[in-house]
């Protein structure tokens, strides 16, 4: 009964006390699904690039905003071997990324997003390839997801204006 009566009181409290959350999701502006995704250099990419992006973006015809998204990859020799063989690469997918207000027909937002993974070589090219491919997902998800809170706290901003 007692411990009732203290969370009633501090609920009562807190409420009455003015305080106001700092951030507040507003539903047409922060569910980032919803927009549309325009790839600059589609032809480019690996299919597990494409794969992520058409994962956490999916097709949206009505959306009132549009990303234009350039995306590079980079496949860098971390250890190499005295023989010059490579004993592990790094990953590194670069977002170059903007937001554009369809409805008033600018750019609100530019940025970058970077996403990082690595990995050792083994004897097998097959499973060199199937490391590969894992790790470059990984690193593109790690671009989204490093993405959409870029634009999401930018959005923020936005409408606290």
């Amino acid at each position: 009964m007692r411990k009732i009566i203290i969370f009633i009181s501090l609920g009562i409290l807190i409420t009455s006390c003015g305080f106001k959350p700092i951030y507040k999701m507003s539903a047409d502006n922060m569910d980032i699904s919803s927009y549309t995704i325009e790839l600059e250099n589609r032809e480019q990419l690996q299919n597990v690039i494409i794969e992520e992006l058409d994962q956490n973006f999916p097709p949206n015809t009505d959306s009132a905003h549009r990303i234009v998204l350039n995306v590079t990859e980079d496949l860098i020799p971390l250890i190499v071997n005295t023989n010059g063989t490579v004993a592990k690469y790094r990953i590194e997918i670069t977002f170059n990324f903007s937001l554009e207000n369809l409805a008033e027909n600018k750019v609100s937002y530019v940025d970058t997003a970077r996403g990082f993974a690595q990995y050792s070589v083994v004897t097998s090219e097959i499973q060199n390839e199937e490391t590969r491919s894992l790790m470059t997902k990984s690193a593109a998800n790690e671009a989204i997801q490093m993405m959409i809170s870029k634009i999401r706290s930018n959005q923020s901003i936005i409408n606290d204006s």
